[in-house]
């Protein structure tokens, strides 16, 4: 029995694993071993993007190029080289899952994010790198991935003009 806002339910759970709700006008089957998960339904996402500790409001990404959700590919400049990403895991039926990230050209291992899902780098020398995610889809035993090129540019005075300039000199 199971008292809910001043009213009487009747719960059951039969041998077969079906459990019955009921009320004075009636019942309620659900049986778990008949429910469906739809295929595809975890998503994997970037959800913001922070430089220098300041987060960009959607006006700022747009400037970038796109949505965080759609985003491929981001340039920054040598002075932008602190960020940080949040990312999450749209899974209902295991919320807890871990998401794994790695900066490839930059970590050597696959790291596993902070409990708000942040992932910061700081003073990240310019070069180009693939920061990607990873989580477990657990009906499915597959890995989701998604990845993010980010471009860092060197200074002027580093660049391949500023060193033929100073060949000349």
């Amino acid at each position: 029995y199971l008292l809910y806002k001043n009213f009487l339910y009747i719960l059951f759970k039969s041998e077969n694993g079906k459990i019955y709700f009921g009320k004075e006008y009636g019942y309620f089957v659900f049986t778990p071993a008949e429910l469906k998960t739809i295929p595809g339904s975890t998503q994997l996402h970037f959800t913001n993007f922070w430089l220098k500790n300041t987060e960009l409001n959607v006006s700022e990404l747009k400037s970038i190029g796109e949505s965080i959700f759609s985003i491929r590919e981001m340039n920054l400049e040598h002075d932008q080289n602190n960020f940080s990403f949040s990312s999450t895991i749209v899974d209902l039926r295991n919320p807890g899952t871990n998401i794994f990230y790695q900066l490839e050209n930059y970590d050597k291992d696959w790291r596993i994010a902070s409990a708000e899902q942040r992932i910061s780098y700081y003073n990240v020398p310019p070069g180009t790198y693939h920061l990607r995610i990873k989580a477990a889809n657990v009906s499915t035993g597959d890995w989701l991935e998604k990845s993010i090129k980010i471009i860092i540019s060197p200074p002027w005075w580093k660049t391949t003009w500023a060193y033929i300039f100073y060949g000349l000199a």
